[in-house]
């Protein structure tokens, strides 16, 4: 009995060595196995910390921030001067953190801006001229001339007490006789055909009050050499200068965003215009057959020239034109 239980307890024992032997194999060897997977995982990453240091992180950095720097323009509030500053046909505030200016329309009660002082500029009329009150009862256009053949004209500024705010529609149609026009500050707008057909005006003086020209207001004014479009104008009509085949030399202010239809439509005589960076299309067969044109100068980049949409057939039948961006040159494609 007692050898029996000896050799039992002898088992037991056995049994609880292996099983200590065992275990102590599997802690070791996983510590082992570990160490290696430790010194490749170090090794790698050793590695990628140094890719990352060296190309992703510091490529990605670097790109980043140029390109952050590139893009990002500071932004702030503009905090603008009390006081306007008057500029002919209109005033402006400016921005006393970045000098930026912000321009509006005169303010005028009894005959005086009430923001920046300036007396209304009285200018007396040719007396053939017509004029109708507008629907604001505040203010007249021209709606038209008691005949056509005048030669020399000078739209009033003050009618009955009122401004003259605008050229109507059709006021000057097909006065082919017409040379010269003096137009006055109070004048914001020109009305579809105002011009229509004025064959022997030469030139024309478009003043800074002006923000916006109708359709086809200067079509068949056949005899227009050159023309300045003041910053003042923000909206140009279809057609507004189509026909005009004297016209060799034009400067389209920066308040305007595009080029509308058959603006410069068969304007033969074109051979340079100036368009500033605010344009961001120029629509269908807009400079169609300006045969002499040789020089557009634009007032941005490269890049903001491409960018631009430009309808079909925009530059049909042009000369072979040269595009002076600010950053290098364009030949026609």
């Amino acid at each position: 009995m007692k050898k029996k239980l000896l050799i039992a307890l002898l088992a037991i024992i056995a049994t609880l060595t292996c099983a200590i032997i065992f275990a102590a194999c599997d802690i070791f060897g996983g510590n082992i196995g570990n160490g290696n997977d430790n010194e490749t995982n170090g090794s790698n990453a050793n590695d990628n910390t140094g890719n990352n240091t060296d190309d992703s992180s510091g490529d990605k950095t670097g790109d980043n921030t140029g390109d952050n720097n590139a893009t990002t323009t500071p932004i702030h509030t503009h905090e603008w001067s009390l006081a306007y500053t008057e500029d002919s046909g209109r005033h402006y505030q400016t921005c006393s953190s970045c000098n930026e200016k912000k321009y509006s329309a005169h303010n005028y009660s009894n005959l005086v801006c009430e923001d920046c002082g300036k007396n209304f500029p009285v200018v007396v009329g040719t007396s053939s001229l017509k004029y109708s009150l507008n629907t604001d009862e505040k203010s007249y256009y021209v709606s038209g001339i008691e005949t056509n053949t005048a030669k020399n004209i000078t739209i009033s500024s003050l009618y009955e007490g009122l401004p003259v705010t605008s050229i109507g529609e059709q006021a000057f149609y097909n006065c082919a006789l017409l040379t010269s026009i003096t137009i006055p500050e109070s004048i914001t707008h020109i009305g579809y055909q105002a011009f229509y057909n004025c064959s022997s005006l030469t030139s024309l003086t478009i003043p800074n009050s002006v923000t916006s020209i109708g359709e086809e207001a200067f079509i068949y004014c056949t005899s227009f050499k050159s023309i300045t479009l003041p910053d003042s104008i923000t909206s140009i009509g279809d057609s507004a200068f189509s026909d005009c085949r004297s016209l060799s030399k034009i400067t389209i202010g920066n308040g305007v965003t595009s080029i509308g239809y058959h603006m410069f439509y068969w304007c033969n005589s074109l051979k340079s215009i100036t368009i500033p960076d605010s344009v961001t299309s120029i629509d269908y067969q807009a400079f169609y057959c300006c045969s002499s044109l040789t020089s557009i100068t634009f007032k941005g980049t490269k890049v903001q020239w491409n960018a631009i949409t430009k309808g079909s057939s925009w530059n049909f039948n042009t000369g072979t034109y040269t595009i002076h961006c600010t950053n290098g040159n364009i030949a026609k494609s």
